[in-house]
């Protein structure tokens, strides 16, 4: 890859990672389970769920706004791709979305330059992007559905007024660029796993939490 590797990115080169989305099927004893057996990753407001995750990322300003009492006792590492979100709390490392025009981002897979992702339509995607450009040996998927589960969104809950809740238009991109980015993670070795067996995102195995660390052997 081009430029210089972001001084903050940890070494996770040749370890597996979850991430720990906000969908309705996750089940806190199975993010438990994960507890220090491989690096978490939490998006949002799943941090709640794992306090003790080695990275939390939004890639939403409003969020790190609106649910600062959920992250602001966190001590690990913290990510986002918004500018104005890293301006506001300095402590925020910040990836970079590449942009065809001003406004308008690449939405796929970016494996060019170092800290340089796609956008994916949503934070999942570019967690799995930045996983990649670490060189991580698998992912394991918690929570993303894709789709509403027992007429829950979120295993929270539906997101306050102020942020986005997904629809179904939603879900089809997300869908659509995990999909679209599922060949060229096979083609580089990485090992990802869908670990909701509701989801709607085909382009993985899915196997359950469990079955994962016993196929990692961890």
């Amino acid at each position: 890859m081009k430029g210089e590797r972001p001084d903050w990115f940890p070494h996770w080169e040749g370890q597996y990672v979850a991430v720990i989305g906000g969908g309705a099927s996750i089940k806190r004893s199975e993010v438990d389970s994960l507890r220090g057996r491989l690096k978490v990753v939490a998006i949002n407001k799943s941090i709640e769920l794992a306090p003790w995750a080695d990275a939390l990322y939004s890639c939403d300003h409003k969020w790190w706004k609106v649910s600062r009492a959920s992250w602001k006792d966190y001590k690990g590492l913290k990510i986002t791709q918004d500018p104005i979100a890293v301006k506001e709390y300095p402590e925020l490392k910040r990836l970079r979305l590449r942009e065809i025009t001003p406004g308008q981002p690449v939405k796929y897979l970016l494996m060019d330059e170092w800290g340089e992702i796609g956008t994916g339509q949503g934070s999942g995607f570019q967690v799995i992007n930045w996983l990649a450009q670490l060189g991580v040996a698998g992912i394991a998927m918690l929570g993303f559905d894709g789709c509403i589960i027992d007429n829950k969104v979120h295993w929270h809950g539906m997101h306050p007024i102020e942020l986005n809740n997904p629809d179904n238009s939603t879900f089809m991109a997300w869908k659509r660029w995990l999909e679209n980015a599922a060949p060229k993670l096979a083609s580089m070795k990485i090992d990802v796993v869908n670990c909701s067996l509701f989801s709607t995102v085909g382009c993985f195995p899915r196997i359950e939490v469990a079955a994962t660390m016993a196929r990692w052997k961890l």
